[in-house]
């Protein structure tokens, strides 16, 4: 019992009060006293001697917190209200922890239906005329205990809902994304039949009058005779070159994927053929570099060539009127590439996963489709490659790389 309970119940024992009017009367003895301070409290309150470690006194609210009687309770051990099984969080109810004044949280009790209750225990130590008395409240915390247990449960199923609908969520983007593609994939088809079918007519025109310049070369002037017999012959090549585009385009959006053709191509020659056609479009001041070795591509010659002629093309009009370009061009049996790099303005970061996106582009709307490296990178992928940019490359503007499987045939 402590100082303050002890001095209260002096005071209220006290035959007299301080007018010297008897009221002893009117007062209850010590132990109706603390039976009285006992029920008071919604607590189970329990006393335990040390020495012996047996229970001496409890109140009715030990009895509901434990289903023991306090007939089966007092004057035994405590180790009665000691579970068997705690886990290693807990602190089982033992004389040890009673011999330890203050608060302990997290307390476990035995119960007499073989169940644990979960406690806080407030520890008093009290000096008694038969020794120290360990004055012991516990408050029982099971159900606080198993309602947030269950709240805990709760929330992470709550947490796991919101990101089970978060991951639908991004499926539901990607697979609008996937759709917006399909859908200007389909538009990107429609367009190129048309053009195709438009392109055929006057193609085969050209071809044809190409064939008869070539029968007419005896007509120009000998001294003439070579450089147009050469002219002609690139021209009648670009043309087939076109044509077989042409026919391919049709394929393509009959059946929804390119020609293949098993022959492969000689990567260096097309790369060489790319940079020749677009001569006339590089002006004075902007430098071309090319590092162009021997390696074989298995894609279409046409296709890699148009997609080469593509990068270096936006290369320049990226550079404008002055500035630095490399070309290089290589590879393995297994692997083949061709990089574009410029010294141009470079890429947005946030631009850069989205200029492979058809009708998507960075120029302006007399400049440019944003059909041009769409098609480059499909080309790719439908022949097992990869198209990457670098916003910022080894010039400080953009470096496209194309990468497509090698041929370990020879170059024809």
């Amino acid at each position: 019992m402590s100082a303050t309970r002890r001095r209260l119940l002096k005071r209220l024992l006290e035959p007299t009060d301080r007018s010297g009017v008897d009221v002893a009367p009117h007062l209850v003895d010590s132990e109706q006293t603390v039976d009285v301070l006992f029920a008071a409290t919604s607590d189970a309150v329990f006393s335990v001697e040390l020495a012996s470690g047996r229970v001496v006194q409890g109140n009715e609210h030990l009895e509901i917190l434990t289903g023991f009687s306090l007939q089966d309770l007092l004057g035994e051990p405590v180790g009665l209200l000691t579970p068997e099984d705690v886990p290693d969080r807990e602190a089982p109810l033992r004389l040890a922890l009673l011999q330890q004044p203050g608060l302990h949280e997290e307390v476990a009790m035995a119960r007499a239906d073989g169940f644990t209750a979960i406690t806080t225990v407030r520890v008093t130590h009290v000096e008694t005329e038969t020794g120290p008395v360990a004055v012991c409240t516990a408050r029982d915390e099971t159900e606080r205990r198993m309602l947030k247990r269950e709240l805990i449960t709760k929330h992470v199923a709550l947490l796991s809902a919101h990101q089970d609908l978060a991951a639908r969520q991004r499926e539901i983007g990607e697979l609008s994304q996937r759709l917006a593609a399909a859908s200007k994939q389909a538009m990107l088809a429609e367009i190129a039949a048309e053009v195709a079918h438009a392109m055929n007519n006057p193609l085969g025109a050209l071809l044809s009058s190409l064939r008869m310049l070539k029968r007419m070369n005896d007509a120009v002037p000998e001294d003439q005779q070579k450089r147009h017999a050469r002219l002609v012959e690139r021209c009648e090549g670009l043309g087939n070159r076109m044509a077989k585009v042409v026919e391919d385009l049709r394929v393509t959006c009959r059946r929804g994927t390119s020609a293949r053709d098993d022959k492969g191509c000689d990567l260096a020659a097309e790369t060489r053929s790319a940079l020749a056609i677009l001569a006339h479009r590089i002006p004075d001041n902007v430098t071309v570099n090319h590092r162009v070795e021997e390696a074989r591509a298995r894609v279409p010659a046409h296709e890699i060539n148009h997609a080469i002629v593509n990068l270096i093309g936006n290369a320049l009009e990226a550079i404008g009127d002055e500035g630095e370009i490399h070309v290089a061009c290589g590879g393995t049996a297994e692997r083949a590439f061709v990089v574009v790099s410029d010294s141009g303005p470079g890429i947005e970061d946030e631009l850069a996963e989205r200029i492979f996106e058809p009708f998507f582009s960075t120029k302006s709307e007399r400049r440019g489709t944003g059909v041009g490296l769409s098609m480059v990178r499909r080309m790719a992928m439908l022949h097992g490659g990869t198209v990457t940019v670098e916003p910022r490359g080894e010039l400080g503007g953009a470096t496209f790389r194309i990468e497509v499987p090698g041929d370990d045939r020879c170059t024809e």
